[in-house]
């Protein structure tokens, strides 16, 4: 039992290191080939390909989110071109039935988009996506057991 439990906590922290070793390189990545940036914040989004999302802001102050993946393709889109993502969440409620939103996080899958990851009034899991830029549903994934 102990040696589960230590496979587990060893693989936690595998997983942890990679994930901080991956935002803190991309970190790097942006000062290096975009010193007219500063980030805000950095997390990462899973889909069929695995991006770090960076959200900076311009000297300027115009701020936008910058997705960049391991083979340093770079995808960004200005919060000025974008839905905001508190309508888009009231649009999902009433349109997908939802009974608790856990989050809402930007995402790409050749487009961009808000990923909303919450409960259903029959309580199965959704993962729902709408486009950042009109707010239009994409496609979503349901979880039950």
């Amino acid at each position: 039992m102990l040696f589960v439990l230590w496979q587990a906590v060893q693989l936690y922290v595998t997983v942890q290191k990679d994930k901080n070793e991956s935002l803190v390189s991309a970190e790097q990545w942006v000062q290096e080939h975009e010193s007219d940036l500063t980030v805000i914040d950095t997390h990462r989004f899973h889909g069929s390909q695995s991006y770090n999302v960076l959200t900076v802001e311009k000297k300027d102050g115009e701020k936008e989110y910058v997705f960049l993946n391991e083979d340093v393709e770079v995808h960004r889109i200005s919060f000025n071109d974008i839905r905001d993502s508190e309508d888009v969440m009231a649009l999902a409620e009433v349109e997908r039935g939802l009974s608790e939103i856990l989050r809402v996080s930007p995402a790409y899958r050749h487009t961009f988009l808000w990923e909303i990851v919450a409960y259903n009034t029959d309580g199965q899991l959704q993962y729902i996506y709408y486009t950042m830029q009109d707010g239009e549903y994409q496609n979503s994934y349901t979880l039950s057991n």
